[in-house]
């Protein structure tokens, strides 16, 4: 019997006795074996012992079956880390359907195990093992004699329990208390696969637990243990969520939820309900499933009132409360769980309401849920549109953001809000304002404002924190969204309660030693950081610890963008609203009080001395005051190193520290003495002193003695030459901050010392040369070596290029001293960083270029390249290790070097040097495209050449190509540089009170100036100069080459049609001073054929404007055009619209007899274009007749000499088109409010005209402003100014305010409409894709415990795609194949499911739907497979005898459905395989339709029928 295969059956069975029977169960109980494969021999003797002639056999077996289960246990649990043998563990399963008794045993036995593991593992954290539960469980466990089960034992264990109870009645199981015990603190375990397999244990035992009251308080606190505690591991939450849906879910099964005390209790909790929040706005879209499961289980199980921050109910309005919720769920499941930006529109005003805290329900921290997971959303669409709803919330809901909407304003709102790529800048007509940035502040000043009026001031106080957090944690984020939420903290606070309070001081404290990437943004960001100081509540903030937080202040920000003393200087400007507030806010004299109070040792900073100082002296300002000025002068002497003291004061350069200063002064001669006496030989504290004791506010100037009496300058450069050979560092440190000392020194006695007096004998000076070449060569040798950092070395020579410029500075340069400077400048022009550099550049401005009439003899061109040659080497050297915003100035004065007036003149003369120039020039240009200040300096430069020689520069033609290149050049055009200006502005009107030019102070001029400046410059040219005609000759032989002015790269891109309109505007202007002969044959040539090709409108303005004036008077050109336009034939409309533009304006700038007489043929023509069989210049003539009409008008018709027929043609035609309002409409033709003439100005022709005829906010428009404030001019340009003339605007007129509505794009949400209609639910039909209120998330169909799509039912549709090979198509197929339940979708390659294109249209429907790799060639032995199982085989396809697909057409329930090639169809082979195919009926003109429109189609008929 041992080969025994198949079940034995009944029939068989009674031909056997009793010993055969048992001699058939003994040979297969034999069989069993825990090391081999026993499936066929389990499956055989089951099948026997469930008959009933075997029935007997089933005590004999159960002693070596169970001994089999266990040993099969231990021997699958043999080796840790192996896979589990589901198998065999099957076998198991099955042996335990035979025995009760076996099921309970293994139970118990493994209850056991897991329990023993529980107590001895020392894998639980400590939080478990504390707890009293735990701790009996250990105690109830017996471990003498017990084996201590391993990982893998255990995870053997909890899959074969998990089979177990799978299915079975547990009921009728005897299920130890202590298993579910045992499972809750699993679940908590570190091991997620072991967590896991705890909780599909549990989905098996829960009713058991459900009925067990004693259970509640444990499985509760698993529960809020799981789902509220910071795990790393994110397994632990889910754990949680899926342990409290099933056990709300057995729980209303089994009627007990509503009676439980335990969860009527829990739901009174804010806890509870945080908990879900936290879900509902998780960014996991399975625990965002999950909460909405839980929040449906719990609010329809509420028996009785709720009352916390975040939830109400009343048992009394229960029904409303119901329906509130369920409403919410269904908004919920649009913004959450089915995202839906159409959907969420739908249902903007009940989500409105959700916000509203008086007329909802349902608390607003609810609603901002929703909105949270749409900010969340994977769609950009949606996460602006959630952005815009919040921006739009009604004002007095704002007071709904209190201490319960953390969550969203931090984690979320702030998180997107503050995207720099939000923070976009549009150009409004000339200027450029952020209206998201300024739309932003406002929503977060408001909600500040709003809970200060209703008094919410601890709400207030939470949110500031939150805020200030906020700025702190993102202090290396973009620097112009926090800016915006400083400013809107600042406007919110400021006319508010003060309530900062010691921990809001802590956190300022903070920001302050943040930093920002420019001077701008530091100054403005700090200064409103330290203007909240004025908002403390002064009752719980002392002076001293203002005083601390304003020194920490001055601290933190001293010394940030290279700026030494920033920090006083911010203290300098904010100082009268510190005195305001400091003078009403505490007792008076609390300040000197504090000073003289304390030990002046006592305080923590050497600034907040020097801060407490100045405001008591600020205060107190009064030349008369001496005994005040007295007091201070001892307490500072009080200090332990005074000296220190009198150093800061100095350094800080506070305005109103003079008065103090005249009794100090003996104590600063005295540190003089000291330093320059070499008196002072360490570094540390002292360093300071040797920057700013010579200070020159600090003594009388009129004294010439001061310093020769004070100073030893030979004994001071003796010590600097010795401590600079030393070899310790600290000591050539100290002789760094001495040579600065020495260099300060003798900038004020350089005039005394090198004088050749015989009374002064004995004051040393440099005398020559020599004395600082030898410092450079013999002395500075050491600095090269590794031990010293290169700044040091960069410092030192810097310091000495200082100390050779100011000994230059009063001698005669003759040839020889010349020569010896150029050999230091060569010498160390290689091995310098920026400081020495900028020295350097300095030096050569200073003494070669500014001061070249104190030479002896002029520079020679030798000479000049040399400087040219020295300063592209340092351009160079900068460039190569990225230009730094820091080192601007020593960019711009590199700038000033090479394009002084002297260097210019010398490159007319000189074509190596004009050579050398242009080349560094170019550069220079080059890499302004994202930075500032390059430009408009340049162009500054170039302006004061001219003014300096205009007739030089007029035949200076090198510069012609650097005016055109500075004038088209395209900038970046990111958000981070346009944005820059926006914030100068800001911080002109929040921090200047509308004072002042931040941007100007900083960086200069505008940006737009350069522009302004060049085109000035080219309007000032003489009548056909040089430089005019070398541009005009460069523009139109260089533009096939590099300009690309005629022929275009890419017609329609943004920036060479930028780059076109400012070459047009050179040539425009260049008309105006070079005469008509060079202008005719270039536009007959060029212009002309440009018209018609060029695709921007834009442009072609520029083109028609100039064959305008070029064809003026002209007759010839004129009656040419006006051929033209009488038989323009076959002429694309877009030119014969030129054209007329073009002979309109001629006809306006024409006088006298030849304007009648070109006025009346053009009246003429223009009466049948208005009747053109081509509706767009049929249109556009009529539009021009509006023009024609003004002209008329302005002119009058006799002086045109009209006849009584063509003034009733002009008035019948006018009367047509207004009447009809086409004006508007057409505007092309009704734009020509401007002149040729007219408008012929540096405004018009920068952008003005462009403003008269597009509404375009991104003309890049030049405003009368910047020629009338930041243009540099000789004697006044060719070409006037002209002004803005912004009535004529098109965006004016079209929106009567110069600005183009902007509208929320979900539509009015701030309260626009009654009541009635936002509180009315029902009104607005939602899509509900997976009903959220009726349908609860199943997490256990067919065994599964993962969403993996196999527990849908599907239909037996198989969809053959193997021939479709575009991903984008095969990805929509996919997804539409899995919505409407296809069985199954074959695919020619598997690779198509990981192109993105594919996976961006099929979402994740790939994941669920059945799919089968069918390679195109194996299409008909896998159809021909198919048809062998019943399917009929269909092919979509036209053919003359396919079958309409129609409600007539019935498939057969297995169809299989063959797709074509996307062109060619299903090709012949497979035809010839198929039972039918089938069309779809098409009545248009295309004749063909998308695949996965077309399968769409026939899918969804079939489900129509079977799904």
């Amino acid at each position: 019997m041992s080969n025994l295969e198949g079940p034995i059956t009944g029939l068989f069975a009674k031909f056997l006795n009793a010993s055969q029977k048992e001699s058939i169960v003994e040979d297969l109980l034999s069989q069993l074996s825990p090391h081999s494969g026993d499936q066929q021999v389990i499956e055989t003797l089951c099948d026997l012992l469930k008959t009933e002639e075997f029935s007997n056999y089933k005590t004999q077996a159960f002693p070596k079956i169970k001994d089999y289960c266990f040993s099969i246990l231990a021997n699958i649990s043999a080796v840790e880390g192996a896979d589990v043998d589901l198998i065999r563990l099957e076998s198991l399963r099955i042996l335990c359907g035979l025995f009760v008794e076996l099921q309970e045993c293994l139970i118990e036995y493994i209850t056991q195990e897991i329990g023993v593991y529980l107590a001895t593992s020392g894998v639980f954290v400590e939080e478990i093992t504390n707890q009293e539960q735990y701790k009996t469980i250990i105690a109830n466990t017996p471990l003498t004699g017990k084996k201590i089960p391993n990982r893998q034992e255990i995870i053997v264990d909890l899959s074969f329990l998990e089979k177990l109870l799978a299915g079975e009645q547990q009921s009728s199981l005897n299920i130890p208390a202590k298993l579910n015990v045992i499972l809750c603190y699993y679940l908590q375990l570190n091991d997620e696969e072991i967590s896991g397999l705890a909780s599909k244990v549990f989905r098996w035992t829960m009713p058991l637990v459900v009925s067990l009251k004693e259970f509640d308080p444990l499985i509760w606190k698993t529960i809020l243990y799981l789902t509220s505690s910071s795990f790393a591991d994110k397994y632990h939450h889910k754990n949680g969520y899926v342990l409290w849906i099933r056990y709300l879910s057995a729980a209303i099964d089994n009627h007990t939820l509503k009676s439980s005390t335990a969860f009527q209790e829990l739901v009174k909790l804010e806890r509870y309900w945080k908990i879900l929040q936290k879900m509902l706005i998780s960014p996991l879209h399975e625990h965002r499933k999950y909460a909405l499961t839980i929040v449906q289980f719990s609010v329809q199980c509420i028996d009785g009132c709720i009352d916390n921050r975040i939830m109400k109910w009343s048992a009394a309005e229960n029904d409303t409360y119901i329906k509130e919720w369920k409403r919410y769920c269904v908004l919920y499941e649009i913004a959450g769980i089915d995202t839906s930006l159409h959907q969420l529109e739908a249902g903007s005003k009940d989500i409105a309401l959700l916000l509203d805290p008086v007329k909802s329900k349902i608390h607003s921290s609810w609603g901002l849920c929703l909105i949270s997971t749409a900010m969340q959303a994977a769609m950009d669409s949606v996460r602006r549109y959630a952005l815009e709803f919040v921006l739009a919330i009604k004002r007095e809901n704002l007071v709904m953001f209190d201490e319960t909407s953390e969550f969203f304003l931090k984690d979320i709102f702030l998180k997107y809000a503050m995207q720099g790529s939000l923070f976009a800048t549009q150009r409004d007509s000339s200027s450029i304002s952020c209206p998201y940035g300024e739309r932003f502040s406002s929503f977060v000043e408001n909600i500040l404002i709003q809970l200060s009026r209703a008094k919410k001031l601890d709400s207030l106080s939470f949110i500031t924190t939150l805020i200030l957090q906020k700025l702190y944690d993102d202090r290396e984020g973009f620097d112009y969204s926090r800016i915006y939420l400083v400013i809107a903290l600042y406007k919110g606070l400021r006319s508010g309660a003060n309530l900062l309070s010691g921990g809001h001081l802590r956190l300022l404290e903070k920001l302050y030693q943040s930093s920002n990437e420019t001077v701008m943004m530091e100054k403005f960001s700090q200064k409103l950081s330290l203007r909240l100081l004025l908002k403390i509540d002064t009752k719980s903030v002392s002076l001293q610890q203002l005083v601390t937080a304003i020194g920490k202040f001055v601290k933190s920000n001293n010394g940030k963008h290279n700026l030494l003393n920033l920090g006083y200087s911010m203290l300098d400007d904010e100082l009268e609203f510190l005195l305001d507030f400091i003078s009403t806010s505490y007792p008076e004299g609390g300040l000197l009080t504090l000073l003289t109070s304390n030990n002046v040792n006592g305080f923590s900073s050497i600034e907040e001395i020097v801060v407490i100082l100045y405001l008591i002296i600020a205060d107190k300002q009064d030349d008369t005051n001496r005994e005040l000025y007295q007091t201070l002068t001892t307490t500072i002497l009080e200090h332990n190193i005074f000296p220190v003291v009198l150093t800061e004061l100095t350094f800080s350069k506070l305005s109103k520290l003079g008065l103090l200063f005249p009794y100090l002064q003996k104590y600063y001669l005295k540190l003089v003495e000291e330093l320059s006496n070499n008196l002072i030989k360490h570094k540390g504290i002292w360093s300071k002193a040797y920057t700013i004791v010579t200070e020159q506010s600090l003594f009388d100037e009129d004294d010439e003695n001061l310093w020769t009496d004070n100073v030893n300058l030979k004994k001071l450069w003796i010590s600097i030459g010795v401590e600079y050979q030393s070899a310790d560092p600290e000591v050539v440190e100290l002789a760094s901050d001495k040579l600065r000392f020495f260099s300060q020194c003798y900038a004020r006695m350089k005039y005394l010392v090198e004088e050749d007096d015989e009374n002064n004998s004995q004051v040393w000076g440099l005398k020559s040369i020599n004395e600082l070449t030898k410092m450079n060569s013999y002395f500075f040798k050491r600095l090269s070596s590794g031990q010293y950092d290169y700044k040091l070395r960069d410092t030192s020579i810097s310091l000495l290029f200082d100390i050779l410029k100011d000994f230059l500075s009063v001698q005669l340069i003759t040839p020889e001293l010349k020569s010896q400077v150029f050999q230091v400048v060569e010498l160390n022009s290689s091995t310098v960083d920026w400081k020495s550099e900028s020295s350097m550049v300095d030096l050569m401005k200073t003494i070669f270029i500014g001061n070249e009439a104190e030479m002896q003899e002029p520079l020679t061109d030798g000479e000049v390249e040399k400087i040219i040659d020295t300063t592209q080497q340092i351009w160079s050297s900068l460039h190569q290790k990225t230009l730094k915003l820091s080192q601007q100035g020593l960019h711009l004065a590199i700038i000033d070097l090479v394009l002084s007036p002297q260097v210019l003149s010398r490159c007319g003369s000189c074509q190596i040097v004009s050579e050398k120039v242009t080349n560094l020039t170019s550069e220079i240009i080059e890499q302004s495209f994202g930075r500032r200040s390059f430009l408009p300096r340049i162009a500054r430069k170039i302006a004061e050449y001219q003014r300096f020689n205009p007739s030089e520069f007029a035949n200076n033609v090198f510069l012609g190509p650097l005016l055109i290149a500075i004038f088209s050049f395209i900038r970046v055009n990111a958000n981070g540089f346009r944005i820059v200006p926006v914030a100068a502005k800001l911080y002109d009107t929040i921090v200047n009170y509308g004072s002042g030019n931040i941007y100007k102070t900083i960086y200069g001029p505008s940006e737009a100036s350069a522009r302004a400046q060049i085109i000035t410059i080219i309007a000032s040219l003489p009548n056909n100069s040089s430089i005019g005609k070398s541009m005009l000759d460069y523009i139109v032989d260089d533009s096939a080459r590099e300009l690309h002015l005629f022929e275009a790269v890419k017609r329609i891109d943004g920036g060479e049609i930028w780059k076109r309109i400012q070459l047009y505007s050179i040539l425009l202007v260049l008309s105006s001073s070079l005469d008509r002969q060079y202008f005719v044959p270039m536009v007959e040539t060029y212009y002309e054929p440009a018209l018609a090709k060029d695709a921007s409108p834009l442009v072609r303005v520029y083109i028609e404007w100039t064959i305008a004036r070029t064809y003026l008077g002209d007759v010839r050109l004129m009656d040419k055009l006006m051929g033209i336009l009488k038989s323009p034939g076959a002429m694309h409309p877009s030119l014969v619209m030129s054209y007329e533009r073009i002979m309109f304006l001629i006809c306006q700038q024409l006088t006298g007899e030849i304007k009648s007489q070109y006025f009346k043929q053009f009246l003429r023509v223009l009466s049948g274009l208005c009747c053109s069989d081509k509706t767009s210049v049929r249109h556009f003539s009529g539009s021009l007749v509006c023009s024609v009409q003004k002209e008329v008008d302005t002119y009058g018709a006799t002086a045109l000499g009209l006849t009584e027929g063509e003034i009733d043609t002009i008035t019948r035609f006018y009367d047509q088109v207004t009447q009809n309002g086409k004006v508007l409409e057409y505007r092309n033709g009704d734009a020509l409010v401007w002149n040729a003439s007219g408008d012929f100005t540096l405004v018009g022709v920068c952008g003005g005209v462009l403003l008269k005829v597009s509404d375009s906010f991104e003309i890049d428009a030049i405003p009368e402003s910047e020629f009338r404030n930041n243009v540099l001019t000789t004697n006044g340009p060719n070409i006037p100014i002209g002004e803005d003339c912004k009535d004529l605007w098109l965006s004016t007129v079209k929106t009567g305010s110069g600005k183009k509505s902007s509208q929320f794009v979900g539509g009015n949400l701030s309260g626009g409409g009654s009541a009635k209609n936002v509180t009315e639910f029902d009104k607005i039909a939602l899509q509900k894709k997976s009903g959220a209120w009726r349908t609860v998330m199943d997490l256990d169909d067919s065994g599964k415990d993962h969403n993996d799509g196999t527990h849908i039912q599907r239909s037996d549709l198989i969809v053959m795609g193997s021939l479709v090979n575009k991903p984008p198509n095969l990805g929509g197929i996919c997804r539409l194949c899995d919505v409407l339940g296809a069985g199954l979708l074959t695919i020619g390659d598997n690779n198509y499911k990981k192109h993105a294109q594919f996976k961006s249209v099929a979402v994740t429907a790939d994941l669920w739907l059945p799919m089968e790799e069918v390679k195109p060639d194996d299409i008909i032995n896998f159809m021909r497979k198919q048809k062998a199982n019943g399917y009929t085989l269909i092919g979509l396809e036209q053919t003359d005898k396919s079958v309409q697909l129609d409600h007539d057409l019935k498939f057969p329930q297995k169809s299989l459905i063959v797709l074509g090639k996307e062109k060619e169809g299903i090709p012949g082979e497979i035809l010839a395989e198929l039972d039918f195919c089938v069309e779809i009926k098409q009545v248009g003109v295309v004749r063909s339709m998308n695949i996965q429109t077309a399968t769409a189609l026939i899918v969804h008929a079939y489900s129509l029928q079977y799904c």
